[in-house]
C-alpha cells in the first residue's frame, strides 16, 4: 500500500557547489521512482541561514519532497541518501493524509470561529459608540498663570511677614 512521506534535506554548498543542487536533486527523485514511488511535490526554499554552523557552513540550501510509495522501500531511500556526502541533514516522515470527513470537519470549524469572532467585533462597536456619542467634553481652558516671582521678592516678603508677627 502506498503511503504519503515527505522528505526535508539540507544540501552543503562546499561541497555541491552553488548551482549543482539541482544533479543532486534529480538524483534523490530518481531513487524514488525506482523504488516504485511517485513525486507529488518538490519545494526549493533556496539558500538559508543555518540555526547553528554545520561543518563550518553558515549558509545551506533547503530542498522539502513529498512524494508516495511503499513502507518497505524507506530503508532503500534514507540509506541512500546517508550516502551523499553533499547532504548534511535529512529528515523523512510520514505525512498523514486527512480524509474528506476531516477536511469538512476543519472548515466548520473555521465557519464557526470566524462568526463568533465577527460577533464579538459587532459587540465592541455597539459598546464603543454610544460612549463616543454621550460624551462631549470641551476643550480645557488653560488655568491662568501668576507672574512668577524672583526669589530676591520671595525673601522680602518673607522678611516682612516675620517683621510683622514679632
Amino acid at each position: 500500500m502506498l503511503q504519503n512521506y515527505e522528505l526535508l534535506f539540507i544540501i552543503s554548498l562546499k561541497k555541491a557547489g552553488e548551482k549543482s543542487h539541482e544533479a543532486l536533486v534529480k538524483k534523490i527523485q530518481k531513487v524514488i521512482t525506482d523504488s516504485g514511488g511517485s513525486m507529488v511535490t518538490l519545494e526549493d526554499w533556496g539558500r538559508r541561514r543555518l540555526a547553528y554552523e554545520i561543518n563550518g557552513e553558515k549558509f545551506c540550501n533547503y530542498i522539502l519532497m513529498e512524494f508516495e510509495i511503499e513502507n518497505e522501500h524507506i530503508k532503500k531511500i534514507t540509506s541512500a541518501i546517508k550516502l551523499m556526502p553533499e547532504i548534511i541533514r535529512h529528515s523523512l516522515v510520514q505525512k498523514r493524509i486527512k480524509s474528506e470527513k476531516e477536511l469538512a470537519k476543519e472548515q466548520r470549524i473555521k465557519e464557526k470561529i470566524a462568526a463568533k469572532e465577527e460577533q464579538e467585533q459587532e459587540k465592541e462597536k455597539e459598546v464603543a459608540k454610544p460612549a463616543v456619542v454621550e460624551k462631549k467634553t470641551e476643550p480645557e481652558k488653560p488655568k491662568p498663570t501668576e507672574p512668577k516671582i524672583s526669589l530676591e521678592d520671595l525673601d522680602k516678603k518673607l522678611d516682612d511677614i516675620l517683621k510683622e508677627e514679632i
